[in-house]
């Protein structure tokens, strides 16, 4: 007799299509398909003791069911395609330029302009677009009826992009992303979202990070661009959301809302060479932060322009910093910082994308 196999990630796979209103599942084609790295949707379930005294148990005599909410996050593989839904998730402002042939520029920032289009006027606490995400939960989802499990009006209240020098996966730039929703469908029987192309394979590199050239890497210091031997970095942004809003007659939280001030926090590893950082940490730290990776080939149907991923910050404050010495090894020293609102980029951070694909339709 034949056994069944556990479930196996093999043949997962994330369908993403935006909500024209919050809460209300897309239908039809995705907008979007992903490969993932990994994934997990956490119910936070909750339970009702019943206090009451008893001389017959020592146990409750009743227990029920408490208010719950939902949280999910994804890792996937930071590449020069495939990343907008994710990076728009996170940033309600986003703007598309054409720059040369099909060759096309991707902003991403954390408040939109007033007028902007599907977003009201600019201020803090702004609406979030909301997602439909199907994910296809390795060969469980697809073995026969292809049935996905549905996350409904998906916000990310995470995004964290890492990458280190070096061999394996982590020498390319991944990308994690943590989230809450409005509600979960298990084994959706019908109205999946349809799948759609995968994006190009063409992921970021840790050796594609543009060095030479003054301005594309710097930490306030001036510091030639050669002296800076960057071992590793994270970029970690964070946006609190109320989750625990429940009401009387409805077990599942309402809607998550913003509920704090958004974090942005750049920590980096670097060879030590002399103080040059250590002096420019504790003045408070330096005046731009840039990380600027270039594919090498030329984008098709352009002459010169070239597969772009750029994260940056104008006005970082130092905020931590330490130096190690590991033994007879490379003493190495590790420097964070913290980024505030800039005027001139309007957002503390801000990510670009330069490629081929087309603009997103929101």
């Amino acid at each position: 007799m034949p056994f069944g196999l556990p479930g196996l990630g093999v043949n997962s796979l994330v369908l993403m299509k935006h909500e024209a209103t919050y809460g209300t599942a897309a239908t039809s084609a995705a907008e979007y398909a992903s490969e993932i790295v990994s994934a997990e949707i956490t119910p936070r379930l909750s339970t009702i003791v019943d206090p009451s005294l008893s001389n017959t148990q020592r146990s409750s005599r009743f227990i029920g069911q408490g208010g719950q909410y939902y949280e999910w996050s994804v890792k996937v593989r930071a590449g020069y395609n495939g990343m907008l839904p994710w990076i728009r998730m996170m940033f309600p402002c986003y703007a598309s330029t054409v720059n040369e042939a099909t060759a096309r520029t991707h902003t991403f920032k954390e408040i939109a302009p007033a007028g902007t289009i599907g977003m009201p006027a600019a201020g803090y606490g702004q609406v979030q677009w909301g997602w439909t995400i199907d994910i296809l939960w390795g060969n469980v989802s697809l073995a026969g009826t292809g049935k996905p499990t549905r996350l409904i009006g998906a916000l990310a209240t995470g995004l964290r992009f890492t990458a280190q020098a070096g061999t394996g996966e982590n020498a390319m730039l991944m990308c994690e992303i943590s989230g809450v929703c409005k509600s979960v469908t298990p084994a959706l029987p019908s109205g999946a979202l349809t799948s759609v192309s995968l994006p190009a394979a063409l992921g970021v590199l840790y050796h594609q990070q543009l060095r030479a050239t003054a301005g594309q890497f710097g930490i306030g210091t001036g510091t030639a661009q050669d002296e800076i031997q960057m071992k590793s970095m994270e970029v970690n942004i964070t946006q609190p959301f109320d989750l625990q809003r429940f009401l009387f007659g409805q077990v599942n939280a309402e809607s998550p809302v913003p509920n704090g001030i958004m974090d942005c926090t750049f920590n980096m590893e670097l060879e030590y060479k002399n103080e040059t950082e250590f002096v420019s940490m504790l003045a408070g730290g330096g005046a731009t932060i840039k990380y600027l990776f270039q594919n090498p080939v030329i984008i098709a149907g352009a002459t010169t322009l070239k597969p772009e991923f750029e994260i940056h910050a104008l006005v970082p404050t130092a905020a931590e910093y330490s130096t190690a010495v590991p033994g007879y090894g490379v003493i190495t020293q590790r420097l964070s910082h913290k980024a505030a609102w800039s005027t001139t980029d309007s957002s503390a951070v801000v990510v670009r994308v330069q490629n081929v694909e087309t603009a997103m339709p929101f």
